[in-house]
Formats: C-alpha cells, sequence, structure tokens
C-alpha cells in the first residue's frame, strides 16, 4: 500500500518524515482503482488494487455517495485505519 516512500505509521500513510500524506480525491480514487459497489450501502467502494473494500468518509464522518465523487474530487483526504484490513479516505477538517 506503498508509494514514493510512504508507508504506514500507526494508522496513517505517511511520508518518510512520518506526516500523514494528504491528497485530493481523485488521486486515492485513481491509486487504490475504486470503484462503486453495492455490498452493504451505496456508500461503500471497492478497491481493485487490493481486492478490499473501501469507506471515505466526509467531514463529519458521513459516507461519501456513489453520486458524491464529482463534488469532492478536488478536496484533501488522507488514508486512515492504514493498518487494519479495511484503510478508510477521510477528509482534512478545514
Amino acid at each position: 500500500m506503498t508509494n514514493n516512500g510512504w508507508h504506514v505509521h500507526r494508522e496513517w500513510i505517511c511520508d518518510s518524515e512520518n506526516n500523514i500524506v494528504k491528497m485530493p480525491l481523485s488521486f486515492w480514487m485513481e491509486y487504490f482503482k475504486l470503484v462503486p459497489t453495492m455490498w452493504k450501502t451505496y456508500q461503500m467502494w471497492k478497491s481493485e488494487k487490493t481486492g478490499k473494500y473501501m469507506d471515505i468518509e466526509r467531514n463529519g464522518g458521513y459516507g461519501l455517495p456513489h453520486d458524491g465523487v464529482e463534488q469532492y474530487k478536488d478536496k484533501l483526504f488522507f488514508v486512515g485505519n492504514a493498518d487494519l484490513d479495511n484503510p478508510k479516505l477521510r477528509e482534512v477538517m478545514r
């Protein structure tokens, strides 16, 4: 799950200095090759790269519906729970 010297530190994907990597949602969608899935809800995503399910959480902890990607594609997200089986993309709080 690492790239460009990224690694999992505690629960996050971090750079070589252990800073949490924050990238636009569009980057993470492509990086993890996320596709919508109907497993459980219309807010679940599956990574074709890892084969695992992932949540995409907007501020406040609400899941991102499949039709909401365009609205959030340029907003910054980070990867949490990277140390667990099902990592989550979480929107950077402003």
